[in-house]
């Protein structure tokens, strides 16, 4: 059996044959789905606890706030889909989440299971990228 090598863009970490990357800089949740994009990624999709825990990892330690994920309900109030088309079976919701009070996008706080919560797109928050295996390729920007 054949297993291609998963090539990560420079700075994102490999898990599991899927890279993610930390940033630290806070937009909106559009901004920061089209960031991800530039760097031929998206925001991070969780399908299993082992995910969510190495994502975690990557947060500095001590970080509380919301980190946006790819989930959201912006094309359907109440129908969850992640950003990067994949199908939406794990979820860690906080008690009383998601209110769906105008807030379309999902964010994480990753201190502890049970940390999900839909959030206004345009609050400003800090996101993980998943990357897109290159198949040996590197996406450099000059």
């Amino acid at each position: 059996i054949f297993f291609p090598k998963v090539t990560c863009n420079p700075g994102y970490q490999k898990y599991d044959g899927t890279c993610y990357k930390y940033h630290p800089d806070k937009q909106t949740w559009e901004a920061a789905l089209f960031q991800s994009a530039m760097e031929n990624a998206t925001l991070v999709s969780f399908h299993k606890s082992q995910q969510e825990a190495f994502v975690q990892r990557l947060i500095p330690s001590g970080y509380q706030e919301i980190i946006w994920t790819g989930l959201n309900d912006r094309i359907t109030e109440g129908t969850y889909t992640w950003s990067d088309g994949t199908s939406v079976e794990y979820s860690t919701w906080k008690e009383n989440e998601p209110t769906g009070r105008k807030e379309d996008c999902v964010g994480v706080q990753v201190i502890s299971y049970g940390t999900m919560s839909d959030v206004p797109c345009r609050s400003e928050e800090r996101r993980v990228g998943k990357g897109v295996d290159l198949g040996g390729r590197r996406i450099i920007k000059k």
